[in-house]
């Protein structure tokens, strides 16, 4: 069963080499090989032509994946100047031969994304299928969010799926949204939001469930009560805006 699940993360402006950003995310990775859900360990395709399905573990060897994605950025760029941010990622779980499995065999992927001139960096976790023992549900996403938290303090983070963002989003597009689990970095109590299912202090901030099980975004009644999630929180004054992330100071002091 294939599903379609974004965890996406929005910092302040991060500020590192690009061998300095490989070395925090390979941290991130091998705290993230700690949860259920992307527990098949990394890998980093590295094609050098079409066809070519070689890859690094970016865990068991970092310099090689720094190497990797200087050379990436130097044909990308192919001598001209940056415009916009530095980009790496890595899929999972980690292949068992010789070669990267095709895109569609990917269970999930990390990219993260820094040093952009514009003001805020993210990171964007996708999920493609359950775990094959485990399943899906929404604690096992908030554990990931913890481990993502406990890296790097965001400004905000939340979990939907993708096309809920992109067809459902209650609110002005300017402003962030929730969705199914998410944290915010402010202390809710459950009388302010009897939206949601489940609310848990986490770093100084709330991890907020909306809804248990997973969902897709073609069911209408968990649109709907992700929607009335949404629009409680925003009425609590705890979604940014984009203006308000891109300013780096949003949540700040918990």
């Amino acid at each position: 069963m294939r599903i379609d699940l974004t965890v996406a993360a929005i910092y302040p402006e991060i500020d590192l080499s690009l061998e300095g950003g490989v070395t925090a995310f390979t941290s991130l990775l091998d705290a993230l090989s700690h949860s259920k859900l992307c527990d098949g360990g990394w890998f980093t395709a590295t094609p050098s032509e079409e066809g070519d399905a070689s890859f690094i573990d970016p865990l068991q060897d970092a310099p090689a994946a720094a190497k990797w994605f200087a050379k990436r950025e130097e044909m990308i760029l192919d001598g001209r100047p940056r415009v916009g941010p530095r980009n790496i990622y890595a899929a999972g779980p980690r292949p068992q031969g010789p070669s990267a499995p095709p895109p569609e065999a990917d269970r999930y992927k990390a990219e993260f994304s820094w040093d952009s001139g514009w003001g805020t960096s993210g990171l964007a976790l996708e999920f493609y299928a359950p775990h094959p023992n485990y399943g899906i549900d929404a604690a096992m996403v908030l554990e990931v969010i913890d481990k993502i938290i406990a890296w790097r303090r965001p400004q905000h983070v939340a979990a939907r799926p993708a096309a809920y963002h992109r067809d459902h989003h209650p609110l002005d597009r300017q402003r962030e949204q929730l969705g199914w689990v998410g944290w915010v970095p402010f202390e809710i109590g459950v009388e302010d939001i009897p939206e949601a299912a489940t609310l848990q202090p986490m770093h100084g901030g709330t991890g907020v469930i909306g809804q248990h099980a997973f969902w897709r975004a073609d069911d209408a009644t968990a649109v709907a009560n992700a929607q009335a999630l949404d629009l409680r929180l925003n009425s609590l004054g705890v979604l940014p805006t984009s203006v308000e992330l891109t300013r780096g100071d949003w949540g700040q002091g918990g």
